[in-house]
């Protein structure tokens, strides 16, 4: 009896190359044609592409990749069957012998789970840091380096599937509009990044954003230890000001942990920075190794990373913020004279909470990209915009209207697949067209 594998990406191409390494009959099924430089014979003994699937009839389980919509022909017949949807998530985990820390929410996932990953690291603990962030989760869980400790960003997409994945400590950021291009609405995606604490215990905990209502909705009820964070009050956990995070929950005395070296920028980092020092309390790493990695850690690509400065001028790579909750929270980071660019395709989301800020900080907006005339017609009379057709008239233009001072800020809030084969391609060029330009050279 045969086991199908649906999207052979990175996760995909984990799973199948585990199970046919288990002596299992795997079909590897992927809609687009497959990549010639892997071995597939290590992965399965039969593959279907670009539109040809197998029959069903010799096949007990089927795994799908979090890439791929549970609503996908194939796996839709599949449950027609009786056959229940698997992902790598729960495998994962179910092999995986030391500590598990998953991390979800809408924006800042991948940022805090390396920036607590190096927390752990640093203290010394044996950690893999992956998932949904790098190397899939189930080849950490497979390694024969034995860890400790592992640090997972988790997405909705593997949360679709998990029925057993139950992190020790789990951590949901935040949540706002975002991949309604897959999910049916915001509830269907509420309760998808939920299903993260569903099968926690009384022993685990859940580090939650205090600030969020639909984080407050998700812990009702759940069984975990509750661990809030906050960068608008005082709670009994973590929360963050300008210069310092404050870890004080009842019956322990405050421990303060300055940023003052953090070069970690912006408000969404204080979120990120309050949940991971939570975490890593938690875990009961020691306040020496918090404040050192604070002190040295330089965060990911792409994620308000200050690239260049030309005078009064600063130029920042946001091109990570894929949805509308993460421009957000960049344009609050700033407080004026803000000339942002953003486009690309449309996710489903809702432009108009950009609004009143770029109102209050944006001296225009430049838009490029498919989903232009949706962002025109949501976000027309807060401020100049201006339409071009690639990422280096996007640049010069940025320039000319932000004069001798002021920031140009790539936050697109769409995906990059109109233009690019992801947001670290378009992030490159965003880069390359600055520096060509401050150097003359464009």
């Amino acid at each position: 009896m045969a086991i199908v594998v649906l999207g052979l990406g990175k996760t995909g191409q984990a799973l199948a190359r585990y199970l046919h390494a288990q002596g299992e009959d795997v079909w590897g099924v992927d809609d687009q044609s497959l990549d010639p430089q892997v071995d597939w014979q290590t992965c399965c003994s039969k593959t279907f592409s670009q539109g040809k699937y197998p029959k069903l009839d010799q096949v007990t389980r089927f795994f799908i990749s979090p890439g791929i919509d549970p609503e996908h022909a194939l796996a839709k017949s599949a449950q027609s069957r009786g056959i229940i949807l698997e992902g790598e998530l729960d495998l994962a985990f179910s092999l995986a012998r030391g500590t598990v820390i998953g991390i979800t929410g809408t924006n800042g996932k991948s940022t805090t789970t390396a920036l607590l990953g190096a927390m752990c690291q640093n203290q010394g603990f044996n950690t893999a840091i992956g998932g949904n962030l790098g190397t899939p989760f189930l080849e950490l869980a497979t390694s024969s380096k034995n860890y400790s400790h592992y640090v997972i960003e988790v997405s909705s997409f593997q949360l679709e599937t998990s029925r057993l994945f139950r992190p020790h400590v789990a951590l949901l950021l935040n949540l706002s509009e975002d991949h309604f291009d897959r999910h049916p609405g915001l509830q269907s995606y509420l309760a998808a990044k939920k299903r993260i604490f569903t099968k926690q215990n009384k022993e685990d905990y859940a580090i939650y954003n205090s600030d969020d209502l639909y984080c407050l909705q998700a812990v009702e009820g759940i069984a975990a230890g509750l661990i809030p964070f906050s960068t608008a009050k005082r709670v009994s956990g973590t929360y963050g000001r300008e210069t310092e995070i404050i870890w004080n929950p009842e019956g322990t005395t405050p421990e303060t942990y300055s940023l003052v070296q953090c070069s970690l920028q912006g408000l969404h980092n204080l979120e990120n920075i309050s949940a991971a020092v939570a975490a890593a309390k938690t875990l009961g790493i020691d306040g020496k190794t918090i404040q050192q990695t604070l002190n040295t850690f330089t965060g990911l690509p792409h994620r308000m990373q200050k690239i260049a400065q030309s005078g009064q001028v600063q130029f920042f790579d946001d091109s990570k913020a894929t949805n509308v909750g993460a421009v957000v929270m960049s344009l609050a980071s700033f407080d004026q004279d803000v000339v942002l660019i953003m486009g690309g395709v449309d996710k489903g989301g809702d432009y108009s909470p950009l609004k009143p800020l770029l109102r209050a900080k944006a001296k225009a907006v430049v838009v490029l990209g498919a989903a232009r005339e949706k962002i025109l017609k949501s976000l027309t009379g807060a401020t100049e915009f201006i339409e071009v057709d690639s990422m280096k008239e996007a640049v010069r233009r940025s320039l000319e209207v932000v004069g001798t001072h002021g920031t140009v800020l790539l936050s697109p809030a769409c995906s990059s697949f109109d233009m690019y084969r992801n947001y670290k391609e378009r992030g490159e060029d965003f880069q390359n067209e600055v520096k060509k330009l401050i150097n003359g050279s464009n």
